[in-house]
């Protein structure tokens, strides 16, 4: 039986991945029917998975998920559909795989940022958009100076939420930086 829910639990993660990957990059939005459905279910098959242990893996993913990609939703570089995937993502998986499936996010999405920029809006545009991103983490982390918005008007902006589900289903199903694969023990 313990099968058949990681069977629902491992499909219904590619589903969601499916859905919002296509949202995300045909109308730059990851959709609310998508994300609290697939949070409730990952927080129900935990606790009948694992009883109160399993419930709160879930939530422990989930919670992950909200504190890691909500910070950077604070500092205006993501989007509320961001953060709800994430969360969505970690109840289905637990703390451990959002976890590296967010660093592994994180490495890949500097590359398919520069590609997306280039193939959308040209070479030029690289530069600028590393200008307005520099400017914007110096003035986050200067002491004296007072933080400046992301000012992404005008910006070709890369889904972060198909490269984000991408790298979730290489930590899940590919075992991608674990700990025997990536931190070498």
């Amino acid at each position: 039986m313990e099968e058949v829910g990681a069977w629902v639990a491992d499909g219904l993660l590619v589903l969601l991945v499916a859905l919002s990957g296509y949202t995300d990059l045909r109308y730059q939005k990851i959709r609310n029917i998508h994300t609290f459905p697939a949070m409730a279910v990952g927080l129900a098959m935990g606790a009948v998975a694992g009883g109160w242990v399993g419930l709160g893996l879930a939530f422990a993913g989930l919670g992950l998920g909200l504190l890691l990609v909500g910070i950077l939703f604070a500092m205006g570089v993501m989007k509320a559909g961001d953060v709800k995937l994430a969360m969505a993502m970690g109840a289905l998986c637990g703390p451990g795989e959002i976890a590296r499936g967010l660093v592994l996010s994180f490495i890949l999405y500097l590359p398919v940022g520069v590609v997306t920029i280039v193939a959308k809006s040209g070479l030029r545009n690289v530069w600028k958009a590393l200008k307005r991103l520099g400017w914007f983490f110096y003035t986050t982390v200067h002491p004296l100076l007072k933080a400046q918005p992301l000012d992404s008007e005008g910006m070709t902006l890369a889904p972060f939420g198909v490269v984000m589900g991408a790298a979730v289903l290489l930590v899940h199903f590919g075992n991608w930086m674990n700990s025997t694969s990536f931190w070498g023990r």
